[in-house]
């Protein structure tokens, strides 16, 4: 018999101590800022080190429990708290990724030889307006993150407190809003298998709303339909030059409900430039003839006076 009490007794506190560190692992799932990477091709959640240290320094179990003999953890200093991390980490609650840093491709710069002409040096100038744009270039050149690629980590036991090192999420607990989502779906599919048994008011209600359901997916099909009608006979009228566009964001996908109803229109010329560039070569074309005649003609002139000097000797 006392085999057995103390058994059952094993059984409920490596049960409650579950729960607790279930519960903090549920505070620090939720609760800490993640990043998203794709590492082999797969979508992955990643955090610092650091970070998930001061999210529990941060959470209520710094406080001291109130029972003494309960089995919830107690965060005094941060190495507890990395202690703690290391414990879940071997559970492989989630797991350690090593990053790598990957060089920025350089552009191969033009040869000497290439166009008769050697490699073309920048201008410097005094002017403020040089000033401010190479102060603008070294801003946007500091402001330009590094690329890194990340990998499995040889190490999986030991947990770093440090921004360095990365981790990414293995665990992941359905969340309050799956419970809902997933406990209205049962509630709408029992109340639609007893529609039979429903008073005429809500059937009329639901009859209703349904129509009113199809006439919005109606208008909205109907409205695509004419702002492309719409677009087509402006772009014929003009030669392809106006796009005129009714509702531009309706089929945007980063758009919202209400951002895809605004502006309700937009209007964009197009610009001819190939037009242009063949007129300028054009006009570069009409100047060398003429330089060309002019000098043919200062040819001629010339040999004809040393006719003439000729004759007279």
């Amino acid at each position: 018999m006392g085999k057995k009490t103390k058994d059952k007794d094993n059984a409920t506190d490596t049960k409650e101590r579950k729960k607790a560190v279930e519960a903090v692992a549920k505070h620090l799932r939720f609760s800490l800022s993640v990043k998203e990477a794709q590492v082999k091709g797969k979508k992955i959640e990643y955090f610092s080190g650091s970070k998930a240290v001061d999210c529990l320094m941060s959470s209520k179990w710094t406080q001291k429990p109130k029972d003494l003999d309960s089995y919830t953890p107690y965060f005094t200093s941060r190495s507890t708290a990395v202690d703690f991390c290391t414990q879940l980490l071997r559970q492989r609650l989630f797991i350690r990724l090593r990053k790598i840093d990957v060089a920025p491709k350089s552009e191969p710069s033009p040869a000497p030889g290439e166009e008769g002409e050697g490699p073309r040096k920048r201008k410097t100038t005094d002017s403020p307006r040089a000033k401010k744009s190479e102060g603008n270039d070294s801003d946007v050149g500091k402001k330009r993150k590094k690329k890194f690629r990340l990998e499995l980590h040889e190490q999986q036991s030991t947990f770093v407190d440090s921004p360095d090192e990365i981790y990414y999420w293995q665990y992941d607990p359905p969340s309050r809003t799956t419970y809902i989502i997933g406990s209205a779906i049962v509630v709408g599919a029992v109340t639609l298998t007893l529609q039979p048994l429903w008073p005429d008011s809500t059937r009329a209600g639901v009859w209703y709303a349904s129509m009113g359901l199809f006439g919005v997916m109606g208008f909205l099909v109907l409205l695509i339909i004419a702002r492309w009608f719409v677009f087509g006979l402006v772009q014929v009228f003009t030669a392809g030059k106006l796009h005129f566009w009714v509702m531009p964001n309706l089929d945007n996908e980063k758009c919202g409900f209400f951002e895809s109803f605004h502006p309700l229109y937009s209007v964009e010329w197009k610009k001819e430039k190939s037009k242009k560039k063949k007129k300028q070569t054009g006009d570069d074309k009409d100047t060398q003839e003429v330089s060309d005649d002019n000098k043919n003609g200062e040819t001629e002139i010339e040999l004809e006076n040393m006719k003439e000097a000729s004759e007279d000797s």
